[in-house]
């Protein structure tokens, strides 16, 4: 009886590692290790781009595959495949709540066969495999340091398991026609002396599914502390400044290798927003398809994004930091506007970048992302948001990462569609009568 009742915790647990029911059916491996459940499963199930499953302000650059999993003691994720031709990649853990727990960069994964080609000595070929193993966080505040390749994944509850999710991240593709699920990593199940290996998902779950899970996990636990699910605090959110994510970015299944600047801005017709600063330089590409390091690059990739702001928090438009134009002295302008606000002379401009408007009736959230900042290169978000956070108002909070970031810093103006087209950015500042304007600007 005890035997039978293990080998259904195992089912249960191996059903819910790869994530409901999604995918090619397995069952023949279980049979080969001495199960008799007939599971239909698979790994990576979901896949978050602009067009599919756009949740939770995602960079239209990037693929997010994401697999949920339960955790129980003693069990163990492997995370086994081929280096991604990307300009990044990342591994990240997240409790029940997409609160981040931990994560991998490229550079540090593990190398079990050939070369890391995210390193500097790295010498590329298809060979190239790494392995990474995610087990549960002990318990308390300050648990030890895991073994190297190893990451953890949310704690054991006291109910004796753990739901959580695993993220793979894959910034600006290489591959010729784009990463396919074939490519990514196998998931090996080890639990109770048991191991079961679960290829990719051949055919996507349908992306609706994860969203429900996850609001309902969030309705759950507003229920639980407090019998329904709570107002946002009470905090001025100004316009058109660009502050630090308020309590950072918990909840929202964060990149831990990126920080954020974030912009509300509200629509009105006929209205437009410019957007100024100094570009970071990033990475040159080899011909392989992987980043070059060590040849002056400030950061790993930068990028402008507008999303709605309003759940599911999508995103509409993104320019990476290769696609951004700039002027003379390194500096960008964006121009955010609907198709019939869009200014007639900034989609011609050498020197402007447009991004499409969102929601007319909610805020748009301008985002700008730092990635990876190299030794050195201090005038980032990264500064802005450990410097930045915590402060009375988010004002203040901005003033501070204007601080931090110097030229670097951005900053947005209103202007009327009419007033662009006669005098560029410059009269929309003017128009804007910004007092705190530096020749930074300029």
């Amino acid at each position: 009886m005890r035997t039978q009742a293990r080998r259904v915790v195992w089912a249960l647990f191996v059903t819910f590692v790869i994530g409901y029911n999604c995918g090619k059916a397995w069952s023949e491996d279980l049979s080969a290790a001495g199960f008799n459940f007939p599971l239909v499963s698979c790994g990576w199930p979901y896949l978050t781009t602009s067009t599919d499953l756009n949740v939770f302000y995602p960079d239209s650059n990037a693929k997010y595959w994401t697999m949920p999993y339960l955790s129980l003691p003693g069990s163990k994720l492997v995370l086994r495949g081929h280096f991604l031709k990307a300009r990044f990649l990342s591994i990240n853990t997240y409790d029940r709540l997409g609160n981040s727990v931990e994560g991998i960069a490229d550079k540090d994964f593990p190398v079990i066969d050939g070369s890391n080609p995210y390193t500097p000595s790295g010498t590329p070929s298809s060979t190239d495999e790494f392995e990474i193993t995610i087990v549960p966080r002990p318990a308390g505040d300050n648990p030890p340091p895991p073994p190297p390749g190893t990451i953890y994944g949310p704690p054991i509850s006291p109910y004796f398991a753990a739901q959580g999710f695993v993220i793979l991240r894959s910034y600006v593709d290489g591959e010729s026609g784009g990463t396919q699920q074939a490519q990514l990593p196998e998931t090996i199940v080890e639990f109770q002396g048991k191991s079961v290996s679960v290829p990719p998902c051949e055919t996507l779950a349908p992306s609706l599914r994860l969203l429900t899970l996850t609001f309902l996990e969030r309705l759950a636990e507003e229920i639980a502390n407090g019998g329904g699910i709570a107002p946002p605090d009470p905090v001025t959110v100004p316009e058109l400044t660009f502050f630090p994510p308020y309590k950072s970015t918990e909840g929202t299944f964060p990149n831990d290798f990126n920080k954020y600047l974030g912009d509300l801005v509200s629509y009105k017709p006929g209205r437009i927003v410019v957007v100024r600063g100094k570009a970071p330089i990033p990475p040159k590409t080899s011909s392989s398809g992987y980043p070059l390091s060590g040849q002056g690059e400030q950061l790993r990739y930068w990028s402008m994004c507008n999303n709605n702001h309003v759940f599911p928090y999508a995103v509409v438009e993104c320019k990476k930091d290769i696609d951004v134009k700039l002027d003379q002295h390194g500096r960008y302008t964006f121009v955010v506007a609907t198709a019939k606000d869009m200014p007639s002379n900034a989609p011609t401009d050498p020197t402007v970048t447009t991004l499409a408007w969102g929601s007319k009736i909610a805020q748009n959230s301008l985002i700008l992302r730092n990635m990876l900042p190299a030794d050195g290169f201090v005038t980032t978000t990264q500064s802005a948001n450990e410097n930045c956070q915590g402060l009375p108002s988010l004002d203040a909070a901005a003033k501070c990462a204007h601080e931090q970031m110097k030229e670097y810093y951005p900053r947005a103006y209103y202007c009327e569609k009419a007033v662009f087209e006669k005098g560029g950015w410059k009269a929309c500042r003017a128009a804007s009568q910004d007092r705190g304007a530096t020749d930074e600007d300029e």
